[in-house]
């Protein structure tokens, strides 16, 4: 179900809701051959890698970079999202 805020578009997730717009940003890192990760070394916030193809440095666009640092921290909620267990199990 999708409702909306200042940030537009709202997706609900199970257990998260985030807007729709870094979904697409996640989806298009995803499209284009980017591997998110998260690291957290326990003492300061945690930190989102984008790798490319091959854990290259990916060659990122100015508006992409704008989208990653405003999504960040959706992207890294995304990330460190478990899926539910299916209903079936």
């Amino acid at each position: 179900m999708a409702s909306t805020s200042e940030d537009g578009e709202l997706v609900d997730l199970q257990g998260y809701t985030v807007p729709l717009a870094a979904l697409k940003v996640g989806w298009h890192l995803e499209e284009s051959g980017c591997a998110l990760s998260v690291h957290r070394d326990g003492t300061d916030a945690p930190t989102l890698r984008v790798r490319g193809v091959d854990g290259r440095k990916p060659d990122l666009s100015s508006e992409t970079l704008a989208a990653i640092r405003r999504w960040k921290r959706h992207l890294i909620a995304l990330v460190e999202c478990r899926a539910p267990k299916p209903v079936w199990e």
